[in-house]
């Protein structure tokens, strides 16, 4: 690229000088007088002219596109204050000595000011990238852990030089950064795990990419590299001490707790045996690796079945039957498994009805939408006072930026909560229903009000 453009300048200069020298002097060597005609030799000169400005177009030769308006600001600027004092010497009849002073003071308080204003609110092109800044960005894309590494690359890339689109390249094609098009593109090449991609029109097609963007991407990716290294570390330790609280919980806590259910009489042992199964659900969600959305419904709807079995309850169980591949992680399934025991056991110990209906679906946002329905023959739940089961309810699905409401239906009560699953919030007003879509399932409709604002929610 750069022997090219080097090409195109050197050959428009040989070409309309070599072409004067050639018609001006060769003719002189053999005795032939030119004098008459040598005027219209200059005109091979204008193939430097066009020669520059091909280059320009097609090499972009110089960066004009860097210091064109600046340099068109200086020129017009010195034209300006050569009219100015010209004008002063015709119109005013200023003698030399003082047209030029009155020039130097109003270019001094006027015409300096006044540049240096229009340049800063006029030139459109983007100033070179601080390192600070190419630091801020990084680190705050990279902030999040859940965050995927290409998706945060390319929106990096979209953040720093707004370019109108960015498109992936085949793997073969992407082996060096390259500004392609004249300017017009830039290829970034792949690296790692992150793909090669073509960005076009840079600055919303205000500018050209130039040579500068290539060392702004180098230094982009050396420290994407470095805060995606420094925080794979920091997961690594947090993994790392996790394993070690899960294995003093099991070995100290759970044997403790073992001993206990084999020493103490009656409720006492069921006590400590349930104890010891909640310690062992937290052991494995601190252990589990994130498991499908569809594999968890599975686990909910065969503990809700062997509950309500020994219950003598019936369960309708409404789920689609089939969900989108969202996984969710070890913490999060354990907090949703125990919000789905807790409503379970409300509904078993408080009301012992004889037919409990479950709804489970995902909304447009991403969130998870579940329905308990059952007989209810108590106080409205807005006159309810708070209780520790309740509040617990309730502080466990706010951790996970949800939220649970109760609504009387006729003589049904439906306990409703929703939590968003991919990093989104619940909406501001529940949604109007969960489609179930099993085979000879009865949809449990959802009370479409919004939640009052009470104690017991």
């Amino acid at each position: 690229y750069d022997r090219a453009a080097l090409s195109a300048f050197l050959s428009a200069w040989l070409l309309g000088s070599g072409l004067f020298l050639m018609v001006s002097l060769v003719p002189v060597l053999f005795g032939i007088d030119t004098g008459a005609t040598q005027a219209y030799t200059f005109g091979f000169f204008l193939f430097i002219y066009a020669g520059v400005a091909l280059a320009i177009a097609r090499y972009r030769l110089f960066e004009l596109d860097r210091w064109w308006f600046g340099a068109w600001v200086v020129f017009l600027g010195g034209s300006a204050l050569i009219v100015l004092d010209l004008l002063l010497i015709q119109l005013l009849r200023f003698d030399d000595s003082t047209a030029l002073l009155v020039s130097l003071a109003l270019a001094g308080w006027l015409y300096m000011p006044i540049r240096q204003w229009l340049m800063t609110r006029l030139q459109k092109q983007r100033r070179d990238v601080t390192p600070a800044a190419l630091i801020a960005k990084v680190t705050d894309a990279l902030s999040g852990r859940e965050r995927d590494p290409v998706a945060t690359w390319t929106h990096l890339l979209h953040d720093m030089f707004r370019p109108l689109a960015i498109e992936r390249v085949p793997e073969a094609n992407g082996s060096a950064d390259t500004i392609q098009e004249s300017g017009l593109s830039m290829l970034v090449a792949r690296h790692g795990q992150l793909p090669a991609l073509r960005m076009r029109y840079c600055g919303g097609g205000e500018r050209l990419f130039r040579r500068s963007d290539l060392r702004v991407i180098g230094d982009l990716r050396r420290l994407f590299d470095e805060v995606l290294t420094y925080r794979g570390q920091i997961e690594d330790g947090i993994a790392r001490e996790r394993e070690r609280v899960a294995r003093d919980l099991h070995d100290d806590v759970g044997a403790r707790l073992l001993t206990m259910s084999h020493r103490l009489p009656g409720e006492h042992a069921d006590g400590a045996r349930e104890a010891l199964a909640m310690l062992r659900d937290v052991v494995h969600s601190m252990r589990a690796p994130a498991c499908l959305l569809e594999e968890l419904l599975g686990d909910w709807r065969a503990e809700a079945a062997e509950r309500c079995d020994a219950a003598g309850t019936d369960l309708a169980w409404n789920a689609p039957e089939s969900l989108p591949d969202v996984r969710v992680d070890g913490a999060t399934a354990l907090a949703l498994s125990r919000v789905l025991r807790e409503v379970l056991s409300n509904a078993l110990r408080h009301s012992a009805p004889d037919r409990i209906e479950l709804a489970i679906g995902l909304t447009d946002d991403g969130a998870l939408a579940v329905a308990c329905r059952h007989a209810y023959s108590g106080v409205p739940p807005e006159t309810w006072t708070e209780s520790l089961g309740l509040s617990n309810l309730r502080q466990r699905i706010g951790r996970l930026d949800g939220r649970v409401w109760w609504a009387a239906d006729g003589a049904s009560l439906v306990t409703r909560w929703q939590v968003p699953l991919r990093g989104g919030r619940a909406p501001a007003s529940p949604v109007d229903g969960v489609a179930a879509t099993g085979a000879g399932a009865e949809t449990v409709a959802l009370v479409a009000t919004e939640p009052r604002d009470m104690q017991g929610t």
